[in-house]
């Protein structure tokens, strides 16, 4: 829950930047700011916490929640649309805030990390106090790395316009669902199991993990076996 919060204070603090200095409609464009702000959480647990925890943090809040819309029944779509376009909340959270913004991740780890931060320093000095655009920050990246211009574009068309989640993100798991607790793996394991009593767990590698979660976790994991089992 500290983590959660700590990331979820810096998205918030990020707002400041996206949409609120750099502007963008968050009701017509909502994957313009949430995205970046999603992302620049992602920066700042990297450069307080290290590598380890941002990717940990990535794993689990973005690739999680849309590993988690698509284990309960929910269908891959275009992320880049209105908010009123979006049948609820589930797929918005999972499009918008799980895999649009690793747009960014793609991009950074095409250019590198030093072509990204410089086109998102100039990203933020353009369109300071001004109006930006669906590709300004590709347009950017583009500057920062021409030689790239074309795969960019075709990075934001592939995250932000197509359904390619599945292939991107792979096959739901249940430890990126869960937050990454050690010995998870073994709780795939369920997919094989005859029912959905969690008495039959015992003996499976990671079930010393699952006794160890809390409350909620434990009644999340309940909730989802049905649909592992495809019950």
């Amino acid at each position: 829950m500290e983590r959660t919060l700590e990331f979820t204070m810096a998205h918030e603090v990020a707002h400041q930047y996206f949409a609120g200095l750099v502007g963008s409609d968050p009701i017509l464009e909502p994957v313009v700011d949430e995205s970046l702000a999603q992302y620049a959480a992602l920066l700042y647990l990297e450069w307080k916490h290290g590598k380890k925890v941002a990717e940990s943090a990535r794993q689990e809040t973005l690739v999680g929640q849309y590993h988690l819309y698509r284990m309960t029944g929910g269908k891959d779509g275009r992320a880049d649309r209105p908010t009123g376009h979006f049948a609820d909340e589930l797929e918005y959270g999972a499009l918008v805030y799980g895999k649009a913004p690793l747009l960014h991740h793609a991009s950074r780890k095409l250019v590198g990390d030093a072509a990204f931060l410089k086109a998102l320093r100039a990203y933020v000095d353009t369109y300071r106090f001004k109006w930006t655009c669906k590709d300004c920050f590709t347009k950017e990246l583009a500057k920062a790395s021409p030689a790239n211009a074309s795969a960019l574009e075709r990075l934001r068309t592939r995250w932000w316009r197509e359904a390619k989640g599945d292939a991107d993100l792979g096959k739901p798991r249940l430890e990126s669902v869960l937050g990454g607790f050690e010995g998870l793996e073994g709780l795939e394991a369920l997919q094989s199991l005859p029912g959905m009593d969690l008495e039959a767990l015992q003996g499976l590698q990671g079930f010393e993990a699952f006794q160890e979660m809390d409350a909620q976790s434990k009644e999340l994991l309940e909730q989802l076996i049905p649909g592992l089992m495809g019950q």
